[in-house]
């Protein structure tokens, strides 16, 4: 008897539950693309080859992601889901210089390909030019001349000897305020890259010059990325043209609300 007067007692808070329940796998069931669409030039509009694009998974958030290449004026696009929210640039000796960065959105199975072209657009707009950059980087990344091993400096500003088939590494988090990892790491080349992963950034610096990877190098090397409009050098934030559609997030806050008034009375 107990048992029956418990679930007509809370019959009404099940129902509201269940309706919770159904609206939020409705609002979250998403058909997103799931594909490589391909390579295309700067000025061309991207396209779903629809005998390439056939596959879709069901997730919360359809994502986008546009690879830049500035040093050679074309661009690539992947479709997938949303979950993760990156934007990406390296640059290295080519010169080379890529500029990845995602949309996500939740509006509609089609919400990526439809509001994602004005991102696109705006950084092509930018037009970088690869080899002027570089050519600023370059000193105090590169020792064209090098023949054997250089120095780098490790945890605690210790000089250590890195072999010839390494490159002092420099990583610096901005969530932690830290220029960790230091040291030595295998690798061909200088290279800078900047991550910023669902909005923690780091930077990555691997160079060959003899202890370039110093805190004075990474404040240069920011300055020159904050000039050319890659980062801000206050707060080191990827400057992306990207955004979020937020779409459920205030029916499913007020949906638990009512259904915790309902539940109270």
């Amino acid at each position: 008897m107990q048992i029956c007067a418990f679930f007509q007692t809370n019959a009404r808070m099940f129902s509201l539950l269940l309706i919770l329940s159904l609206c939020i796998d409705t609002i979250y069931s998403l058909e997103c693309i799931y594909c490589y669409a391909g390579r295309f030039k700067f000025g061309e509009s991207f396209r779903i080859p629809t005998d390439q694009c056939q596959t879709h998974i069901t997730a919360r958030e359809c994502g986008i992601y546009f690879l830049l290449h500035y040093d050679n004026q074309t661009y690539e696009v992947t479709f997938g889901e949303g979950s993760l929210w990156t934007t990406v640039i390296h640059i290295k000796d080519g010169p080379y210089l890529t500029y990845g960065f995602s949309y996500r959105c939740s509006t509609g199975n089609d919400c990526a390909s439809t509001y994602s072209q004005s991102a696109l657009d705006e950084m092509i707009h930018r037009d970088y030019d690869a080899k002027l950059l570089y050519e600023e980087l370059e000193m105090l990344i590169e020792n064209s001349t090098r023949n054997g091993s250089i120095h780098c400096y490790d945890f605690g500003d210790t000089m250590v000897s890195c072999s010839s088939d390494q490159v002092c590494l420099l990583g610096y988090d901005d969530q932690e305020k830290s220029t960790i990892p230091r040291g030595c790491k295998v690798a061909v080349g200088a290279r800078i890259s900047v991550y910023d992963i669902r909005s923690r950034l780091t930077v990555d610096i691997e160079c060959t010059r003899n202890l370039c990877n110093d805190y004075s190098t990474l404040l240069q090397i920011t300055t020159i990325l904050n000039k050319n409009n890659l980062t801000n050098i206050d707060v080191l934030q990827v400057s992306a043209g990207r955004k979020y559609i937020t779409t459920s997030s205030t029916f499913v806050t007020l949906a638990l609300v009512l259904l915790l008034a309902v539940s109270i009375n």
